[in-house]
């Protein structure tokens, strides 16, 4: 399904647990279950001569947040943080002992 420059869409969860699906705040789909836990979904968006195409949508669940998220730190003295439920956490100093530069000679 093509898309036009400038159309908006929404994925909302409504108060009766249902996920549903807009496209310029009008609903084309509603789910006819509900939601048992905290979702993310995956979609792949991409530009063509028609207009923006949207595919592979997918709602991936709470055990599948962090399985393409690669935590890391721009800091050479710190540790890089743990994903949890698709978040990673703060950065850590490394602990002593361990190799690194960061200016500081304390």
């Amino acid at each position: 399904r093509s898309y036009d420059v400038g159309d908006t869409f929404e994925i909302r969860v409504n108060s009766a647990g249902q996920i549903e699906y807009l496209k310029d705040s009008k609903i084309r789909y509603r789910s006819t279950k509900t939601v048992t836990e905290n979702l993310q979904v995956s979609v792949s968006i991409r530009g063509s001569s028609t207009g923006i195409i949207l595919s592979d949508i997918q709602w991936v669940g709470k055990s599948s947040y962090c399985n393409q998220i690669v935590c890391t730190t721009v800091e050479e003295c710190k540790t890089a943080g743990a994903c949890l439920d698709g978040v990673c956490s703060t950065p850590q100093d490394a602990t002593d002992g361990t190799s690194c530069n960061d200016g500081n000679s304390a």
